[in-house]
């Protein structure tokens, strides 16, 4: 689970069911883009 602080509050940002050690780039980049519309 990929989750940020915002405004008191954790929010998650995305869940997934990891397979490999490494975050896939997908799962990065759709959490970082939840992030930014936080964040506007």
């Amino acid at each position: 689970m990929l989750i940020c602080p915002y405004e008191g509050v954790l929010v998650a940002l995305h869940a997934f069911i990891k397979k490999t050690p490494k975050t896939p780039d997908e799962d990065l980049a759709l959490a970082r883009k939840r992030q930014k519309e936080l964040n506007t």
